[in-house]
């Protein structure tokens, strides 16, 4: 093989010398390498807690990403902000799908059943300046007719407007959680 090297040289390490040992050593590869993974396909279906188990076709149900982002993140965000550069800041929070803790501060019923609802974010006192905003229909949370003030609700949803103080939510679910 030196031998052979050796007489070869200038062929060998010429361009198509290089390309056919590579295609060469390519072509052992595939056949002496072979890898034996199957692949496998993982499919998640998740089923509504009201469904039933027996059914053959489950309703699919979308997984939707929710941003680690803190009502505290906004805060210091807007605050670190040059005043003149604050309004494009609040519009990069615009769309951002979040998930908070929050206490019940207050609650104003308007038309057609909706329910306007003022939280205070995290383990601040309800007293407390900053605020989450959000309107839902009281249909959809009956239990918001006898929550008192204070109590915990997480609550799910999409950043429509973010002020120094407030965060408005929109497309939002309610968790009514108990009190620790």
């Amino acid at each position: 093989m030196i031998k052979f090297i050796s007489e070869n040289k200038e062929w060998i390490f010429s361009g198509i010398g290089v390309t056919i040992l590579i295609f060469v050593y390519a072509l052992i590869r595939k056949i002496f390498f072979k890898k034996n993974k199957a692949t496998q396909k993982v499919e998640i279906h998740l089923h509504p807690s009201n469904a039933s188990s027996k059914t053959d076709d489950p309703e699919l149900i979308p997984i939707e990403k929710i941003n680690l982002l803190s009502f505290e993140d906004i805060e210091k965000a807007l605050a670190k902000a040059p005043p003149l550069q604050r309004d494009d800041v609040k519009k990069n929070f615009r769309g951002i799908k979040v998930m908070w803790d929050g206490y019940l501060k207050a609650a104003s019923k308007k038309d057609n059943n909706i329910v306007s609802l003022r939280l205070a974010p995290g383990l601040k006192p309800i007293d407390h300046l900053s605020t989450i905003l959000c309107e839902v229909s009281l249909n959809d949370y009956r239990e918001l007719g006898i929550l008192p003030e204070g109590a915990k609700i997480r609550i799910q949803g999409e950043i429509a407007k973010a002020e120094k103080y407030d965060v408005k939510l929109i497309n939002v679910k309610l968790f009514f959680l108990e009190n620790q």
